[in-house]
């Protein structure tokens, strides 16, 4: 999917350009919510959040920094 989007995109001339991005500002914010919907305790939450988002099928923006 990721492929395909980034595939359409420059056909339609935009430039992409990948990097790592070492200063994420990924916080939780109510991670007794969280754990119940992905099913794990609050306490790892935070952990299994960073961890999907570091997967090869995660996609998202960087937004601007404050």
């Amino acid at each position: 999917m990721v492929e395909e989007l980034e595939q359409r995109l420059r056909e339609a001339g935009v430039f992409l350009m990948h990097h790592p991005d070492n200063f994420f500002m990924w916080r939780a914010i109510a991670p007794h919510k969280l754990s119940k919907r992905l099913g794990i305790p609050a306490e790892n939450v935070e952990a299994k959040l960073l961890s999907s988002l570091q997967s090869p099928g995660a996609l998202y923006w960087t937004a601007d920094r404050f």
